[in-house]
């Protein structure tokens, strides 16, 4: 089987999507916390309709560097493995240094179609591993 078969198949947009969701409701959680605190806090509902437009808009040009970034591991390591990756880290930059480390550590270099199944594995644990110090690490400071 063609390591694009498994990096899109079926179950794989179904692990990912069940994380994205995660991600979806903590984000979802964390705003409806902030907005009843802010109310709390006394602030008006202009200033808290203020305060959600300017994050909207703030977060806009981040996004488009992570879409941009999204585009570019698309076709090295399949869409749900790319979309859960970015919407769960963010960070393009480490994303791509660790698909082309993974890859590069079984020869393979990362845009060319010599992409095989085990350098496909490769990339997708050493993108899980390298967050994995900076989770551990910071739970435990």
């Amino acid at each position: 089987m063609d390591y694009l078969e498994i990096a899109n198949s079926f179950p794989m947009w179904i692990a990912a999507g069940v994380a994205v969701a995660l991600v979806l409701f903590q984000a979802i959680l964390f705003a409806r916390k902030s907005y009843s605190t802010g109310k709390e806090f006394g602030l008006t509902e202009k200033q808290m309709k203020s305060a959600m437009k300017s994050s909207l808009i703030t977060s806009i040009g981040p996004s488009i560097v992570i879409l941009t970034g999204l585009l570019a591991i698309l076709v090295t390591v399949g869409g749900p493995m790319s979309w859960m990756r970015l919407s769960f880290i963010g960070s393009v930059m480490f994303e791509l240094m660790a698909v082309g480390f993974g890859a590069g550590a079984v020869g393979v270099e990362v845009g060319t179609d010599a992409m095989t199944n085990e350098a496909f594995a490769n990339a997708v644990w050493t993108m899980i591993l390298g967050s994995f110090g900076s989770l551990v690490s910071g739970h435990l400071i």
